[in-house]
């Protein structure tokens, strides 16, 4: 008996894999057909942010990093107000553990677009990594979160990305004041 159940163990396992394996594949497959269907379109039309966004988005689901920073770099000087453009050029940098590019490309999204939430949450991530090598880095995220509270009229996200990094840093006084606001919206 004990001699059957390994004999249903791997073949469930041969059945898991082989079911991944064309998940991925299908998945690439996808990515390849948009790529290409963008690239025609980026061809036939330079300015197409659409296109070029779109080949940024394609590029980093494959990771060809690289690839995805041409294109993002590509939409965001198309389309020069594209808050999600310049977002995603720092997620893409950031990957490629590039983080002062990272932080210039979301600074540039929040300075286009101050009300972006995303890129305030994005940019407070990449200090609590970066703050691993460059401790003055985490000592920024209360006065980037404030801006985006100010821009955002108490986004309530923000407001909670705020109380957690105080509860975080032991700074319960302020933890309370911004709750106090958050409980009041």
């Amino acid at each position: 008996m004990k001699k059957y159940i390994w004999i249903y163990i791997i073949g469930g396992l041969i059945v898991l894999g082989i079911g991944i394996a064309g998940f991925v594949l299908r998945d690439q497959l996808q990515s390849a057909a948009q790529i290409s269907k963008l690239t025609a379109e980026l061809k036939r039309d330079p300015n197409n942010y659409d296109a070029a966004y779109g080949l940024g988005v394609a590029y980093f689901k494959t990771h060809d990093y690289t690839k995805a920073v041409e294109f993002y770099t590509k939409a965001s000087q198309i389309k020069k107000d594209s808050a999600e453009a310049l977002n995603n050029l720092g997620n893409t940098y950031r990957k490629m553990l590039r983080f002062q590019d990272a932080e210039t490309s979301y600074l540039a999204a929040i300075a286009t677009t101050p009300t972006y939430t995303t890129t305030y949450i994005n940019l407070v991530n990449l200090y609590e990594v970066w703050a691993k090598d460059n401790k003055d880095k985490e000592k920024e995220i209360p006065t980037l979160l404030l801006k985006g509270i100010a821009a955002t009229k108490n986004n309530p996200t923000l407001l909670r990305e705020l109380i957690d990094y105080y509860k975080r840093i032991g700074d319960q006084t302020n933890a309370t004041k911004y709750q106090k606001i958050l409980d009041s919206l």
